[in-house]
């Protein structure tokens, strides 16, 4: 799995945000689950849900209708943010069993 984080748009206090991810591996990935360390807290999310959050650290995970990645298929998801700095979230993937498999893509 890759994780790619792009800030689609930033202003003084926020910012638009995307995470792409990958399936590289050879082998289908089911209920893919991302977490994310932030400089700011997620006001709103589409193409997945939170899962949990422990301050600043969001656990996300897909959508029923998306959750299901075979080898080289693609999906993404965004964000709002507020009080965002210029600081760039940590991404880690998770596949399951968790936490075997488990790749750290600091972005």
């Amino acid at each position: 799995m890759q994780a790619i984080f792009e800030a689609v748009q930033t202003w003084r206090s926020g910012l638009v945000g995307s995470i792409h991810i990958t399936n590289s591996e050879s082998t289908v990935v089911d209920d893919w689950v991302v977490t994310i360390e932030t400089t700011f807290e997620i006001q709103t999310l589409w193409n997945a849900d939170i899962l949990e959050r422990d301050g600043n650290r969001y656990t996300i995970k897909a959508k029923g209708w998306n959750s299901r990645l075979n080898p080289g298929e693609s999906v993404s998801f965004g964000f709002v943010g507020h009080d965002a700095t210029t600081d760039v979230p940590q991404v880690t993937v998770i596949t399951e069993p968790a936490p075997y498999g488990a790749i750290s893509s600091p972005l």
